[in-house]
């Protein structure tokens, strides 16, 4: 009986992991802010507030993950670089360019 639930737990994906194996629906560099993006998001008209992740040493980096009904459903990954933010996104390209302007 453990090795079967170690098994399945080997064999299933995390929130943000699940998305590693899909292209990105989009992939830019924006001219936003990161904390305008950020601001943005949490607010987004159709859809729930995002889980937002960040590591203490990468703070120039954030995803978003969306969960409805226990599961992720959309991610949105933001990075910011000297020439803007680079985003790269599995919520439809127009949501994301709305908060995240190339």
């Amino acid at each position: 009986m453990i090795a079967i639930l170690l098994a399945a737990a080997l064999g299933s994906n995390g929130p943000i992991s699940k998305f590693e194996g899909k292209a990105p629906e989009a992939d830019y560099l924006s001219r936003a802010t990161l904390g305008d993006i950020e601001r943005c998001l949490i607010d987004m008209d159709g859809h729930p507030a995002p889980n937002v992740y960040r590591q203490a040493d990468r703070p120039g980096r954030v995803t978003f993950i969306w969960v409805v009904d226990a599961r992720a459903r959309d991610r949105l990954d933001l990075e910011q670089r000297p020439d803007g933010v680079h985003v790269r996104s599995w919520i439809g390209s127009q949501q994301a360019k709305a908060c995240a302007p190339s």
